[in-house]
């Protein structure tokens, strides 16, 4: 903050590169802007005015808005400034734009420092919370109905084998500005939505984790782990207006560059930021998250409901059988086969495995009958498929040809019958 910038005990150079810093993210992350050369025309002409002593100070050394109105006025009323300007149009027509447009919009840099100052209350108690169930259960949707659905308050990424710290959190990155080429920190998900949520107290802000253990998390992470410990009330050591930002603060310069403008400011996560994780855990050969890792979340299994999902009642196009009732009796037969078959009960299919319009006999066969081959019923086929079938092309060849119930013609016949059964039996269930 202002306030604080002022409190402490450091020389005018250090709190004009300080300001100006927090202008270029202003201009970059606030105005949205691609350029920031405004930034360096305006120091250009202060530094001038400061020479020829029409300002005792530069700009970028006033942090009041009162004040800057006043050093404004005397800015464009002084001969210099008009001398400036003339020689700027002599080069170009256009040129001296980026001067008078970084004036403008130091002023409501000022003013949107100030009303920072008027404190809108944090939000409180962010958690990191890890979601994790079968493929299908509905991880995503729990997270956009329970959570939050508006994309200006959320960064969504994926984890996978090939991603990086660099793409998480952010790296140094080459760029041509002004035909000349420098080097600077491109911000990732992560700082990205750290500095909106540390910019905006008074709305909470979410950051999506997809499938976490298809990445190497913890290097992914890298120091930013340390900052998954939050303060609560258990520890009965903190102020309750503190409960949900980081415990024990990090250093990074590139971080507290882009968030604060000042690369000395220590690195928390605010307590109105929450990191929301999903996690299939039917998925092998993929990264393990440790104990360590894993203590900083709040786990939520999702439970596998299928007669509750929006479909359940569809039948599968080409069978009398209905999606809930399918998935119900799969669900019992890898669970109670899942010893046998040296594989997890998580190989169970989610509520939402398929969507409605997968249910055609087209896609059904492609994604749900493969992966039962394939994955869930690998060590055990015969468990779920007739017998006389011995690959997976002769299995959706069959269910393709076949009528009046392509399932029939595919499955075990005690299993369609299981199926079968289970479905009348829903049926007068509702009835009565």
């Amino acid at each position: 903050s202002i306030q604080g910038i002022m409190e402490v005990n450091i020389s005018e150079e250090e709190h004009q590169n300080n300001l100006k810093q927090r202008f270029e993210q202003y201009i970059l992350h606030v105005l949205k802007l691609k350029s920031t050369r405004q930034v360096g025309d305006l120091e250009k002409l202060s530094d001038r005015l400061v020479a020829n002593g029409v300002l005792e100070r530069g700009v970028y050394q006033i942090d009041n808005i009162d004040d800057y109105r006043n050093t404004l006025e005397k800015i464009r009323e002084s001969e210099e400034y008009i001398t400036y300007k003339s020689e700027r149009k002599e080069k170009s027509q256009n040129s001296g734009l980026a001067c008078d447009q970084g004036m403008s919009n130091y002023s409501k840099f000022l003013e949107y420092l100030a009303a920072k100052e008027e404190t809108v209350p944090r939000i409180k108690g962010a958690e990191n919370v890890l979601l994790y169930g079968v493929p299908g259960v509905g991880k995503s949707h729990e997270i956009q109905t329970k959570y939050c659905d508006d994309p200006e308050r959320m960064e969504r990424v994926v984890f996978h084998p090939d991603y990086t710290y660099s793409d998480f959190v952010g790296q140094i990155l080459p760029k041509v500005e002004n035909d000349k080429l420098k080097y600077e920190f491109t911000a990732g998900p992560f700082t990205t939505l750290l500095a909106k949520a540390w910019n905006n107290p008074g709305k909470e802000y979410y950051l999506v984790i997809e499938e976490i253990n298809r990445g190497n998390a913890p290097a992914i992470f890298g120091e930013i782990f340390q900052l998954l410990d939050r303060k609560t009330e258990d520890s009965h050591r903190y102020d309750p207006s503190e409960y949900g930002e980081s415990e024990y603060p990090i250093t990074n310069s590139d971080i507290a560059t882009a968030v604060f403008g000042d690369p000395e400011e220590k690195i928390r996560i605010p307590s109105n930021m929450w990191i929301l994780a999903t996690m299939n855990t039917a998925d092998q050969n993929v990264f393990t998250l440790d104990t360590a890792f894993q203590r900083r979340w709040k786990l939520h299994h999702m439970k596998n409901d299928v007669m509750s999902a929006g479909h359940s009642k569809t039948k599968i196009e080409g069978s009398e059988i209905e999606w809930g009732t399918f998935a119900s009796v799969i669900n019992e037969m890898v669970t109670d086969y899942s010893l046998e078959m040296m594989s997890s009960e998580d190989k169970r299919l989610g509520a939402y495995f398929v969507k409605k319009n997968e249910l055609s006999e087209e896609e059904f066969p492609e994604k749900v009958l493969k992966y039962l081959w394939d994955d869930a019923f690998k060590m055990k086929k015969d468990a779920v498929f007739d017998d006389k079938f011995k690959s997976l092309e002769t299995v959706i060849e069959a269910y393709e040809l076949s009528e009046p119930d392509k399932l029939k013609a595919v499955l075990r016949l005690e299993v369609y019958q299981k199926m079968l059964s289970k479905l009348k039996n829903n049926t007068k269930d509702e009835e009565s």
